[in-house]
């Protein structure tokens, strides 16, 4: 930013609080553009399903759950994943810091958490000298009651997400990509809100965060879809979460 460039900075935002405001304030006096690599929110899936919460499909939500595992150590083949930035606290690993996509899903989805309690511990040797697994009771400002589990353990991978209202409920799952709805006849009948098919790539959304960035940088775009303050707000979750793993204690926000 001093050097006068633009900046796209990969998730985490950083591994601890100090000097964010600095950093926001120096991106809004220079006029910059700052944009964090939380790439699920350049996921279709997941915009329907904001899009549909906002539209009040599932009537007003009252619980939410999401959930991701994967064993570390396959997450890079041919290397021990004690020396990877994933298993080193120095080095801003962690399963609160490298997965809090899930923290920001929340937060994009269902606005900000009023407090929260976390139990967060190291439950096996896949990391070195940091968290394996974490869980996450969350209160949004809404009334909605969250749940967030992280883990570095599982070895097939899951990813699912699920929110529950008044009126039905919406679903994901990594398996299929497939996003569905249920009435409040207790989900008798499932219907598709959006499905790849056999479309489906990874790719898709990178592609989509980078032309976001770029059409930022051009003046095509006036959003910025995943901004500094919004990841700042993701680490402060995560900076939460460890202070209630830590003490024991609820943690407001």
């Amino acid at each position: 930013m001093d050097a006068g460039c633009h900046l796209f900075i990969e998730k985490p935002l950083s591994v601890s609080d100090d000097n964010l405001e600095t950093l926001e304030a120096t991106v809004s006096s220079r006029r910059k553009i700052g944009i964090v690599g939380y790439n699920f929110r350049f996921y279709r899936p997941l915009s329907i399903l904001r899009t549909a919460l906002q539209a009040g499909r599932i009537g007003t939500p009252q619980i939410a759950e999401f959930r991701v595992g994967q064993f570390l150590p396959d997450w890079r083949k041919g290397r021990s994943s004690h020396d990877t930035v994933s298993a080193q606290r120095a080095l801003g690993g962690g399963a609160l810091l490298e997965l809090s996509h899930e923290l920001d899903i929340l937060r994009w989805t269902l606005g900000e958490a009023e407090y929260l309690v976390a139990i967060a511990g190291r439950v096996s040797d896949v990391t070195l000298d940091t968290e394996d697994v974490a869980d996450l009771i969350l209160t949004m400002r809404t009334g909605v009651r969250a749940t967030i589990h992280l883990d570095f353990l599982q070895r097939k991978k899951e990813r699912r997400w699920r929110v529950a209202g008044t009126k039905g409920a919406v679903e994901w799952c990594w398996d299929d990509h497939v996003l569905r709805i249920s009435d409040e006849n207790g989900g008798v009948e499932t219907r598709a809100l959006f499905d790849y098919g056999e479309g489906f790539s990874a790719d898709e959304m990178y592609r989509e965060e980078i032309a976001h960035f770029i059409d930022l940088i051009e003046g095509r775009c006036p959003d910025n879809r995943s901004p500094i303050s919004e990841a700042r707000r993701t680490l402060q979750l995560v900076s939460a979460a460890r202070r209630s793993a830590l003490t024991g204690q609820v943690v407001f926000l």
